[in-house]
């Protein structure tokens, strides 16, 4: 009769099994989220209990599994105090670290729009790698400096190339991650097509619904800026050429000022925006974000922020 009891117990108290893997952080972050929410009023038992039915059903099931949640409480502690030192918050920030090795992570206040500045251009370099990918256009596709593509920047496009030249995808490609190259970029967008229609094509990247400002202005979240991110890196053996790029995008800036690693990243400047977000290839490999909106000397939090985490 003991071991009956004992196996009723155990099927009350078996609330949810969960496996953490780099498939289904955010599934346990909103998780987490909506039982704050709720309250711990996940066993109400409001009729009496039928012990014999009980004890058929323990018999049937399964042991059950330990929760584990695998939420870096070294890296929150450590942000906790980032954000009190510059007076950060929820209005300003947003954060999301993930270690590929170990799968600890953390998110803060990920899903907040911002303004993306030229994060957005590592999901328009996925998009143009699967057409090459595909075989829908290939490593010879030229596309034309159309007039009005000039926006000033950083980037060799301008300096070399006029208005009516043809100039090969690989480059614009190359200049709009490794220089940030606007007009590279504006060249390439208006080889897409309609910016409402390609960026639909960003649901591939991530499990995040996409709203329809989303489609019409160029804005983020962290948290979909960590879906492109994860994709790339999951998929890295298709993008080789992008990571590439990265790497090589933003010496001694940003993520990569005070690290001696590769970090594959891109960076993101709009007026009080400044973000970066990459993978950084350590002794562990992990996904990081630094998002800000106003923030007192941005570039240099953010290359602090990687500095100190690097070395945890």
């Amino acid at each position: 009769m003991l071991k009956k009891i004992i196996a009723i117990i155990l099927t009350i108290s078996t609330i949810i099994l969960i496996t953490i893997t780099a498939k289904n952080i955010k599934s346990l972050i909103n998780e987490k989220k909506t039982a704050q929410e709720v309250g711990s009023t996940y066993l109400q038992v409001e009729e009496p209990i039928d012990i014999e039915e009980q004890t058929e059903i323990a018999e049937q099931e399964e042991p059950a599994e330990e929760i584990v949640d695998l939420e870096d409480i070294e890296i929150k502690e450590y942000i906790d105090d980032v954000m009190k030192q510059h007076k950060l918050n929820e209005n300003n920030f947003s954060f999301f670290y993930h270690n590929m090795d170990n799968q600890k992570y953390y998110f803060y206040n990920e899903n907040k729009w911002l303004t993306a500045g030229s994060t957005s251009k590592v999901a328009i370099a996925l998009t143009y790698y699967d057409k090459l990918n595909s075989g829908e256009i290939s490593k010879s596709k030229t596309y034309k400096y159309y007039d009005g593509a000039y926006e000033a920047g950083a980037g060799t496009i301008t300096s070399k190339y006029r208005v009516g030249d043809n100039i090969p995808v690989s480059l614009l490609l190359e200049q709009m991650i490794v220089n940030s190259d606007n007009t590279a970029t504006n060249i390439l967008c208006w080889g897409l097509g309609r910016q409402v229609d390609y960026k639909k094509q960003y649901a591939k990247y991530t499990d995040d619904e996409l709203t329809e400002e989303f489609y019409h202005k160029n804005i983020i979240t962290a948290s979909i800026g960590y879906d492109f991110l994860k994709y790339l890196y999951e998929n890295s053996e298709d993008y080789q050429e992008l990571i590439n790029n990265m790497k090589h995008s933003s010496h001694g800036q940003y993520l990569k000022k005070y690290v001696d690693c590769d970090v594959a990243h891109k960076y993101g400047v709009y007026g009080a925006y400044v973000h970066d977000y990459g993978i950084v290839y350590g002794d562990t490999t992990y996904l990081i974000g630094v998002y800000t909106k106003g923030v007192y000397n941005a570039s240099e939090l953010i290359s602090n922020i990687n500095k100190d985490i690097l070395s945890k």
